[in-house]
């Protein structure tokens, strides 16, 4: 019997059975992917490149501004006056090196930090993020069959429900994400419970304001991250059923999913991760390379961070992780889509 497609377009599926499986669609998919999941956000929190000495002015004290070449070697304003010059050299971010530092460090528990807070997360996520979807799935419906071609009006229904629903879950769950990085980040010594982290954001950290650190671009990676989620999910299903030929390529569309949306919005996620550190009252316990993350710092806005990250590291540190990621996102999305499809379906 061929299995229901729960996610079509006006699709009736009751908001409190989207929510009970798309909650364990998530538990599921976080269960096999935790190792994953810290090897990426380590990755992202790596700064290509470390501080390894610092030349101080006669004159003064201060910060200039500074890059990285190819060959390690300093380049800085000189000539000003009243200036202290960082020089950076290369810091083990490759996946093998983060690999052995995780295991180093904390061993094999090292690969399951921030499993708390990451399992609460994917539990809310999911079923916010389903049951809203199946919510909108059923009494919003803004392209008309009449008005569009049918093979293009159900992918747009998708992208839009799908956009909506991936926003409301990652404005519920953010605070949830801001602590999982933060365990995934701190060594396993320097770490306080998830209650006195919680305390020391909110008494530190700008109260309610510092769980939502990065949450408005983050909002807009999320959204267009579902959206592609769902919409490239629901054109190749649609694609498929009516061309027959290609019915051999169904099991894998989960999958295709899964790594096309990771890659194209890989570089804002990786910005993001940055920002939910970058301010931390303990910074230096979270991370060794505190100084670079204090330049970072003195960005305000979102783009303005992601360019000093590029002048600074170069534009492969947005895509640090990404290869561990795209492993992570392929099984996270086919596991996430198969098990709320099968609950559904029940």
């Amino acid at each position: 019997m061929t299995q229901k497609d729960a996610l079509r377009s006006g699709n009736e599926v009751s908001s409190m059975k989207a929510m009970v499986a798309g909650g364990m669609s998530g538990l599921v998919a976080r269960f096999f992917t935790a190792p994953l999941d810290v090897l990426k956000i380590s990755a992202q929190l790596k700064p290509r490149n470390k501080v390894i000495s610092v030349h101080q002015s006669n004159t003064g004290m201060g910060i200039s501004s500074f890059q990285i070449s190819a060959d390690d070697s300093f380049k800085g304003e000189k000539g000003k006056k009243n200036m202290t010059f960082l020089k950076y050299g290369r810091n083990g971010s490759d996946l093998i090196s983060i690999t052995k530092e995780i295991f180093r460090r904390d061993g094999i528990k090292g690969f399951f930090k921030g499993n708390v807070p990451g399992m609460s997360m994917y539990l809310i996520y999911g079923s916010v993020q389903f049951s809203t979807y199946s919510f909108l799935n059923r009494t919003i419906r803004l392209f008309k069959n009449d008005n569009l071609a049918p093979k293009y009006y159900e992918s747009l229904n998708s992208l839009i429900n799908g956009a909506l629903a991936g926003i409301s879950a990652c404005i519920i769950t953010y605070p949830l994400d801001v602590l999982k990085t933060r365990f995934v980040a701190i060594p396993s010594q320097n770490r306080e419970s998830m209650i006195k982290e919680v305390v020391q954001i909110y008494k530190y950290e700008n109260g309610i304001k510092g769980f939502y650190k990065g949450c408005g671009a983050s909002v807009g990676t999320f959204g267009l991250s579902t959206a592609l989620i769902f919409s490239i999910y629901e054109t190749l299903t649609i694609f498929i059923e009516k061309n027959k030929e290609f019915s051999f390529a169904a099991p894998f569309v989960s999958g295709i999913t899964g790594v096309l949306a990771k890659t194209l919005t890989f570089p804002l996620d990786t910005i993001r991760r940055r920002i939910q550190i970058m301010q931390a009252k303990n910074l230096e316990k979270i991370t060794s390379e505190s100084e670079v993350y204090k330049a970072y710092n003195m960005k305000k806005k979102f783009f303005s961070i992601g360019k000093q990250i590029v002048k600074t590291e170069g534009i492969l540190a947005l895509y640090q992780g990404l290869t561990v990621g795209l492993i992570k996102s392929a099984p996270t999305t086919a596991i996430s889509l198969s098990v709320y499809q099968y609950i559904v379906n029940l």
